[in-house]
């Protein structure tokens, strides 16, 4: 329903910001620390990929409950409790 694919596509979007946010820190702490300590700093584009892959695929398996329940929830009874 459309309700499931609106509460799935922001699961999706959130999970996947979060990702990126979590991508762009960690490499900005692990720059900072690197250098602070004057090692060098590489990380593998590989790693990278999966940290993504990561937070897409968490994303998906944590959306997928509430936006089957939400699709079951009658609207009327859901917007009587807000």
């Amino acid at each position: 329903s459309t309700v499931a694919i609106q509460f799935f596509i922001e699961t999706l979007l959130i999970g996947q910001l979060g990702g990126l946010a979590g991508i762009i820190f960690g490499i900005l702490i692990g720059y900072g620390i690197a250098t602070a300590l004057s090692f060098a700093f590489v990380i593998p584009w590989e790693a990278i990929m999966a940290a993504f892959l990561t937070s897409f695929i968490v994303a998906i398996v944590s959306g997928l409950y509430p936006a089957i329940k939400a699709a079951k929830l009658d609207p009327i009874e859901a917007l009587r409790y807000e």
